[in-house]
């Protein structure tokens, strides 16, 4: 059958499960005609569940309104839910100062999101080919791209599938043409003052002269990128985790001593990654500002700050970087934890500004054990095993703890590691230490080293507490 290479191409994709409930984006051109036809034809064997998206843009007057109503009656004809939206694009792009292409792309992703957050759909088929493979990776290519632009769009990523990105245009069309299937064609695809219709109509019939299968050849590429951009990521997951000190909704702190000991490809997708948590408009740094936060960084400046779209700030101090809108990275400083180590007074009473709390140490007797309750914040420890100096603060490079209840000890971030701590929240942990020993983490485990024994005489009881003290 001539259909079989489109059936063949979505089936070893290995992108379809059993019992998946798909939500498709339906234009209502050929490559989404196919797409849903293709998924349709698929569907008893898989056992899908199929809803068609169609997301009127209203750019193009009646002709919009008509590729609506085509797409109804299309996903009416095959009895597929069609679900139909219309968005005024042009007034969306002016309002945030964005492309009509790219507040048109994320208003549908927006859009597919929503039907599949609301049908309970695990995911969201886009009919992208090979042709518009290679047409976005010359686009990036000719802006000025890395590793991450120059691989094109992903195969997968989260919910988002393509099974036709492997095929070429010639195909898809081929198979609307053998099963006689009607599709509507958008003729701004044929102005040119679009990029991507450039790079279509004017660019790659250039190219085909020197390499008649530049598609095919790109899509290679494109396969190859993907796989390297695949392990460099895994390995930025990794530094990131480490130089992070801490991450809130708002601010993102980074050890710059701890950055600087990465390679410049994995320190320059660290600073992308940190950026890409507060943006939500689908913005970009650009090579500039990544190569000006890269040279600040190599020449150990402090107080700098860089200024990134979306109001987003990179701030250099002596030990930091912290990244977020500015009002926010100031209220962060009153916020945070401890830089010092503060002396716990014994007995008495260590207020913890920066927890809105405080530590009450008592001396007590062995007698007053037997009624202890379970209060994580709330310790009992030998008091002739301590040390003479304890203070309170936050985690240090080689800090090790001893864990009640084993017998050897091991360093405090695998301790964190072990209980499934977030990264964001090690550092906002107060610690009870002397040196590098630390003897409670507090809300979680003390030291075996200070437990109460059946030779304790004397204990010391601290409670941490977030009230006003009395």
């Amino acid at each position: 059958m001539k259909d079989s290479v489109i059936i063949k191409k979505v089936i070893e994709s290995k992108q379809l499960n059993v019992n998946d409930h798909i939500v498709v984006g339906f234009s209502g051109g050929a490559d989404s005609v196919c797409l849903l036809h293709a998924l349709f034809q698929l569907a008893d064997t898989y056992r899908l569940q199929i809803v068609a998206a169609h997301l009127n843009h209203n750019l193009r007057g009646m002709d919009s309104n008509e590729d609506a109503t085509f797409a109804m009656n299309f996903a009416r004809r095959h009895q597929i839910t069609c679900v139909v939206k219309s968005v005024d694009i042009a007034k969306s792009a002016k309002e945030e100062g964005i492309s009509l292409e790219t507040a048109g792309r994320i208003s549908r992703y927006q859009f597919f999101e929503e039907v599949a957050e609301k049908i309970g759909a695990n995911k969201i088929a886009l009919a992208h080919h090979q042709n518009d493979q290679a047409e976005t990776i010359l686009m990036n290519l000719i802006r000025g791209a890395g590793l991450e632009g120059l691989s094109g769009m992903p195969m997968v990523r989260d919910k988002i599938m393509r099974p036709l990105l492997h095929c070429r245009r010639e195909q898809i069309e081929e198979y609307c043409r053998y099963w006689d299937l009607p599709y509507q064609i958008d003729q701004s695809n044929q102005e040119t003052e679009y990029f991507r219709n450039k790079i279509r109509l004017e660019l790659i019939p250039k190219i085909k002269k020197y390499q008649p299968n530049v598609i095919e050849s790109i899509g290679k590429t494109s396969v190859l990128l993907e796989q390297d951009r695949q392990y460099i990521e895994e390995k930025v997951e990794e530094a990131y985790s480490e130089v992070l000190c801490y991450k809130t909704d708002k601010v993102i702190s980074i050890s710059p001593s701890k950055l600087l000991q990465y390679h410049p490809s994995i320190v320059s997708r660290v600073i992308r990654k940190a950026y890409m948590f507060f943006n939500t408009r689908e913005q970009t740094i650009s090579f500039d500002q990544v190569h000006h936060i890269l040279s600040l960084l190599d020449q150990k400046k402090t107080e700098k700050e860089v200024q990134l779209p979306g109001e987003i700030k990179v701030l250099f101090k002596t030990d930091e970087i912290k990244i977020g809108k500015k009002e926010d990275i100031e209220k962060s400083y009153s916020e945070e934890t401890m830089k010092e180590a503060i002396p716990l007074k014994i007995p008495g009473i260590t207020r913890l500004v920066q927890r809105n709390g405080y530590f009450r140490c008592e001396v007590v007797n062995i007698e007053k054990m037997k009624n202890r309750g379970k209060d994580p914040y709330c310790q009992y420890f030998d008091f002739d095993q301590l040390p003479e100096h304890i203070v309170v603060r936050n985690r240090r490079e080689g800090d090790r703890l001893k864990p009640l209840g084993t017998n050897g000890s091991k360093k405090v971030k695998d301790f964190f590691i072990d209980q499934k701590i977030p990264v964001e929240k090690r550092n906002m942990i107060p610690l009870i230490a002397s040196e590098n020993e630390i003897l409670w983490v507090v809300g979680h485990r003390i030291s075996e080293l200070v437990k109460i024994t059946q030779k304790t005489k004397k204990v010391l009881k601290i409670q941490f507490r977030s009230d006003k003290v009395q």
